[in-house]
């Protein structure tokens, strides 16, 4: 059976995800293996461009329908802007993905150890992150445990295992279905975000099938966008982490062998570059 990751890439104003798909690919070849990785995206060109279409066993071309979504982005805590967020076709992955068993990652996902190498093989037919835990010191309970105070457990769509089978496809499919009608599914949830959201979506869609849901081994790390990420060398990160009720004061902590989810994008870019 074919087995690799998989990248979803398309540029907007405010973000190179191409260049983070790169960074990303380079980094799951660099601690997993030499795992085979491909990439879903509307910008082959600038990609070939950049000359980085040779991390990539396959380049595949999907064009989106831009979505309408608008959202405050932080680059740490004092600075921040409205942006256009085009997070449409991760629903797309089933069908697209080359491989019998896949790894879907978001670009800004940072892979520092080769732990999900662990899933191919698994006996499920798809596995997320539930648990999570922010990397600062003050710990964030609720905005990642429930997708409302009133609503369902919180599935995070950030990584993403599954392989080819009926399961699966069922899966995709009702995540396609509730993004083609998220007005209805947001009211009826009561989640209250106009913007649709993959992780929403993942995780209406994992309640709607009413079955035992396998989750990823480990817990999802991350940074909040109102943090930075400072330095990388090899396996080890270094974090500026905001102080609780001192707004723009910092605490610089570090990582080493973590995975790590870097919401700021900003700051993961200047990295990059």
């Amino acid at each position: 059976m074919s087995k690799g990751y998989l990248l979803i890439a398309h540029n907007n104003q405010s973000n190179d995800y191409i260049k983070q798909a790169i960074y990303c690919a380079q980094r799951i070849k660099m601690f997993c293996n030499d795992a085979s990785v491909s990439i879903i995206t509307s910008n082959s060109g600038y990609l070939k461009k950049l000359l980085g279409a040779d991390v990539f066993e396959h380049v595949i071309d999907s064009r989106v329908n831009n979505s309408n979504n608008y959202k405050l982005s932080f680059d740490g805590a004092l600075f921040n802007k409205t942006v256009k967020w085009n997070n449409a076709g991760r629903d797309l992955a089933y069908d697209l993905s080359p491989y019998d068993e896949t790894i879907l990652l978001d670009t800004d996902y940072i892979i520092s150890n080769s732990n999900l190498n662990s899933c191919f093989g698994s006996v499920n037919d798809f596995m997320l992150f539930q648990n999570s835990k922010y990397i600062g010191s003050v710990e964030v309970t609720d905005e990642f445990t429930r997708c409302s105070d009133s609503s369902i457990d919180f599935y995070w769509a950030t990584v993403i295992y599954f392989k080819k089978s009926t399961k699966s496809k069922i899966l995709f499919d009702t995540v396609q279905h509730i993004r083609n009608n998220w007005v209805y599914y947001n009211y009826l949830y009561q989640i209250n975000s106009s913007n649709f959201r993959n992780d929403y979506a993942f995780s209406i869609a994992l309640h709607m099938l009413n079955d035992t849901i396998a989750t990823l081994p480990g817990k999802m790390y991350y940074i909040k966008d109102q943090d930075f990420l400072e330095n990388i060398n090899n396996d080890k990160m270094i974090f500026l982490v905001g102080k609780k009720d001192h707004l723009g004061e910092y605490t610089l902590l570090s990582t080493e062998g973590l995975n790590v989810h870097v919401l700021n994008k900003s700051s993961l870019e200047r990295i990059i570059e």
